[in-house]
């Protein structure tokens, strides 16, 4: 492992950098450079008392290892023959959101912009925003979207239209859509 891209500052998606960097202490981790700033602020310690509740101490001892590059800084990583571009929709689901495109794969993790048979925890986000985020992820065209939750499916069987994305409850049955199969982003 080479590098870990942080989708955003929600603790379900970043708190096992401690168990990456312990194991490849050489890799990179890299987020947004708000989630960077809201962890230090915060979040981190919020998340890691939250996860400790919520599993009523099954995560005693996870430690916050917070990244120090963000995704701004380096515009995009190539690696291992591959090209990771990095898409920031402002205000959509946390406003610390990075999707990741594979460029050769044809391929983007969306994060939590786009959930399969899922709703959103909303307090850090706006409709309006998330709809924006799906509207950027479509805009890419890729072959598969990942999504920050539930299973994956090839993008053909989204309905992508912009009258299909104008309102919330359309923005979470379309966008999900593109994201049921056999895939799932942890």
């Amino acid at each position: 492992v080479t590098h870990v891209i942080n989708t955003h500052v929600h603790g379900d998606h970043w708190l096992g950098n401690q168990a990456v960097s312990e194991r490849f202490p050489d890799a990179v981790l890299l987020a947004h450079p708000e989630m960077i700033a809201k962890a230090h602020a915060g979040a981190a310690e919020e998340w890691v008392n939250l996860m400790n509740a919520a599993t009523e101490g099954f995560t005693t001892g996870t430690q916050a290892v917070i990244p120090k590059l963000s995704t701004s800084e380096i515009g995009r990583l190539e690696s291992g023959g591959f090209t990771f571009r990095f898409h920031a929709p402002e205000h959509a689901h946390s406003g610390t959101d990075v999707m990741i495109e594979v460029v050769e794969e044809s391929v983007v993790f969306a994060g939590d912009n786009v959930l399969n048979n899922r709703i959103a925890r909303m307090d850090d986000a706006t409709f309006k925003g998330n709809i924006a985020a799906c509207e950027v992820a479509a805009k890419l065209a890729a072959a598969h979207y990942i999504p920050g939750h539930g299973a994956a499916k090839p993008a053909s069987t989204a309905n992508t239209s912009a009258a299909s994305t104008s309102t919330p409850t359309t923005a979470w049955s379309t966008c999900p859509r593109a994201c049921q199969g056999t895939f799932s982003m942890r």
